[in-house]
C-alpha cells in the first residue's frame, strides 16, 4: 500500500480490481462496488494484534471500485508495520475480502 509518517491523517485511498486469466491472457478490471458497503481492518504485521477492526470506508466512485478511508490521529500514532484488509458486503448479502491473497502492507515511519 504505502509508507506514512507517524501522526499523518490524510486519507488512505485505493481501487479494488479483479484479475482474470482466460486463454493465457490476463485482464484486470475495477470491481463495481455499486450497492456495496466497505470496511477496513488493520493489524500489526508481527504480533497480528488488531489496530483497526471493520471501520467504515467511503466508496468514492462505485463503478470504478475507488474508495477512501479517513485516517484518525490514533490510527497511525506509532511507528510499525501493518497489514490491511478490506471487506465488501454486497447488496445481496455476500461478503468478499481483499486482497484475495495476503494483505496490503502499510509501513508507519517514526516522525520527529
Amino acid at each position: 500500500m504505502k509508507t506514512r509518517k507517524q501522526g499523518t491523517t490524510y486519507p488512505i485511498t485505493g481501487t479494488l480490481y479483479n484479475t482474470t486469466t482466460v486463454a493465457g491472457v490476463k485482464t484486470t478490471t475495477p470491481i463495481n462496488l455499486t450497492g456495496s458497503s466497505l470496511t477496513l481492518s488493520m493489524r500489526d504485521r508481527k504480533t497480528k494484534i488488531a489496530k483497526l477492526s471493520n471501520v467504515a470506508v467511503t466508496i468514492l466512485v462505485p463503478a470504478s471500485g475507488t474508495w477512501s478511508y479517513a485516517v484518525q490521529a490514533a490510527d497511525l500514532d506509532s511507528p510499525n508495520g501493518y497489514e490491511i484488509m478490506l471487506a465488501e458486503t454486497r447488496g445481496d448479502g455476500t461478503k468478499w475480502k481483499y486482497p484475495s491473497k495476503g494483505y496490503e502492507p502499510l509501513d508507519v515511519e517514526e516522525a520527529f
